[in-house]
C-alpha cells in the first residue's frame, strides 16, 4: 500500500536544457507506483509541477495540505481523472553558479519567459560548459547574443522554442494574459524579484 514517486530537480545536462527554463530544462521524469490504485503502464500528458508532490502525498494519506504549501494534488491524475489537470505551471531560476533571474509560465500550448537581467542567451553551469558536448559546438549568436527581456513561444508550432514571438503584434493579447498570470504567481509566492535584484547571501 506504499506510493512511490520517482522524479528529478532539473532536465537534461546539456546546453539549452539544465539551467534554463526551456522545456528540456524544466521537463523531468515523474514515475509513480501505487499497487491497486495506479494502473501499471498508464500515462498522462497533463501539466504538473514538483511543487505538487507534497500535496499529492498528503492527499494520498488522507491529510489536508497546510495553507502555506504551494502546489496542488495531482492524485486525481494518477487515478485517471484528467479533470484534475493544471492549466498552467510556473518555473523559476535565480542563481545556479551565476545570478540569472528568470521566471516563466507554461500552458499546454504557450510559454512566456521573463528575463530580469541582461545576460547572454545561455548562462550554463560549469559542468555543462566544460562538457564535450558544449566544446564541440560553435560559439555563435545562439550562445552569446543578448538575451531579450521577454520570450514567448508557441510550443505546438515551435516545440524547440527557437522562434521568439514576444514582439509579434498578433501575439500581444496572449503575451499580456501570460504576463499577468506570471506576475500574479510571483505576488502570491512573495517573489523578491518584484522588489528588485536579489542579493546573494553572504558567505558563511
Amino acid at each position: 500500500n506504499t506510493i512511490v514517486i520517482f522524479t528529478a530537480d532539473h532536465g537534461l545536462p546539456f546546453p539549452r536544457a539544465k539551467g534554463t527554463l526551456y522545456d528540456p530544462g524544466i521537463q523531468v521524469a515523474c514515475l509513480t507506483r501505487w499497487p491497486e490504485r495506479v494502473d501499471g503502464g498508464s500515462h498522462s500528458a497533463a501539466l504538473t509541477s514538483n511543487a505538487d508532490v507534497m500535496p499529492t502525498l498528503l492527499d494520498a494519506a488522507g491529510l489536508p495540505a497546510p495553507d502555506r504549501i504551494q502546489g496542488r494534488s495531482f492524485l486525481g491524475l494518477l487515478t485517471g481523472d484528467e479533470s484534475a489537470a493544471r492549466t498552467s505551471v510556473f518555473a523559476e531560476k535565480t542563481y545556479h553558479e551565476h545570478y540569472d533571474p528568470i521566471r516563466c509560465v507554461r500552458t499546454e500550448r504557450f510559454k512566456f519567459i521573463r528575463n530580469f537581467e541582461e545576460r547572454p542567451n545561455l548562462v550554463m553551469p560549469s559542468d555543462i560548459y566544460n562538457s564535450p558536448t558544449r566544446q564541440s559546438m560553435t560559439d555563435d549568436e545562439a550562445f552569446w547574443g543578448r538575451r531579450p527581456a521577454e520570450e514567448l513561444y508557441d510550443l505546438k508550432a515551435d516545440p524547440r522554442e527557437l522562434e521568439n514571438l514576444a514582439m509579434a503584434t498578433e501575439m500581444a493579447e496572449i503575451k499580456r494574459g501570460l504576463e499577468h498570470q506570471l506576475i500574479d504567481w510571483m505576488s502570491e509566492t512573495g517573489d523578491p524579484l518584484l522588489q528588485g535584484p536579489v542579493a546573494r547571501a553572504p558567505s558563511a
